[in-house]
């Protein structure tokens, strides 16, 4: 979101996750991302014990994914995510 260029894509619905506050800030620094499914990525660069710490495991997976969403994710998984 806030790396946004026009402020349609900040506004777009589709351009978010109400994910709890370890996941959202997993993923805000490319430690976690999702697949275009909506399962978990774990970047290796996350190590076990902060894995454990936070909570993340790989069976997690988010509820529901729209087509909308897919576009944001794989900018995410392409410039964000530490895969």
């Amino acid at each position: 979101w806030k790396d946004c260029e026009f402020n349609r894509d900040a506004v777009n619905v589709y351009n978010g996750f109400l994910l709890i506050p370890n996941l959202d800030m997993a993923f805000d620094s490319g430690y976690i991302s999702f697949d275009d499914d909506g399962k978990i990525m774990i970047s290796e660069k996350l190590l076990p014990e902060d894995r454990e710490k936070l909570g993340i495991s790989s069976s997690m997976k988010l509820r529901k994914i729209d087509d909308g969403h897919r576009g944001f994710l794989k900018y995410h998984r392409d410039n964000i995510f530490r895969g």
